[in-house]
């Protein structure tokens, strides 16, 4: 190997070590901000929590065996309700004739507590979507035409997603529906995603768009967040 391609490869791995460092860097820095944020407003935050990466199933979070983490944990209480609010990631690959693709696919998640419930996934209607994995989940619609022709509804039980989605909430989603984020009812939780970093301003702004929702569901969805 001669002494010209010995030297790029050094310089190529002082590249690799100098982009670690700084991102390491920036990730300290980052969740330094985001913990005296959260502290400022009574919130509890952890830099990583490794059990919760199998808690909840279906999008985005990926099942199986996986290199998934969950990052940059921010718990509390707001406008009367318990929240969680966490960064998920895992590495996706895509197989295909030319050779496997991998991104790094990351998402903003805002869990807020409910009373037991139905499963019931909201989400905007998009082409190719992929039908919430779980035993019984059906495609369901609410017999509005505006609603479900921008809306994708799936869910175990229709007449549960009909007493749920009352005229008020779908028109609360339908007066921006390219800033709703999906959202599904797991049995006990209301967990909304975005595409994205967890930053403060994303995770208020989820957090405060959950509790909106929330707020607007029929009581006996919505009391337990407040026991």
């Amino acid at each position: 190997m001669s002494g010209g391609v010995i030297a790029l490869l050094l310089i190529a791995a002082l590249i690799i070590v100098a982009i670690t460092v700084m991102q390491s860097a920036a990730d300290r820095e980052r969740s330094q901000a985001l913990e005296d944020w959260a502290r400022g407003r009574g919130w509890r935050y952890d830099r990583e929590r490794p059990e919760m990466v199998g808690l909840f199933r279906g999008s985005p979070f990926k099942d199986g065996s996986s290199d998934a983490r969950v990052r940059h944990v921010i718990s509390g209480e707001h406008r009367g309700h318990r929240f969680l609010a966490y960064e998920y990631s895992y590495t996706s690959t895509l197989t295909t004739a030319q050779g496997s693709l991998s991104a790094n696919e990351r998402y903003g998640v805002v869990v807020v507590g409910t009373r037991a419930t139905p499963i019931l996934e909201v989400r905007r209607t998009h082409p190719g979507h992929v039908l919430l994995a779980a035993a019984g989940v059906r495609d369901i619609e609410v017999g509005d035409r505006d609603f479900d022709d921008v809306f994708h509804v799936a869910g175990d039980d229709e007449e549960f997603a009909a007493c749920a989605l009352t005229p008020r909430v779908r028109e609360h989603l339908l007066e921006r529906p390219s800033l709703r984020s999906p959202f599904r009812l797991t049995g006990d939780h209301l967990v909304s995603w975005r595409r994205g970093r967890l930053g403060a301003t994303v995770a208020l702004e989820t957090i405060e768009a959950s509790i909106d929702l929330l707020e607007l569901l029929p009581d006996r969805i919505r009391e337990e967040s407040r026991d």
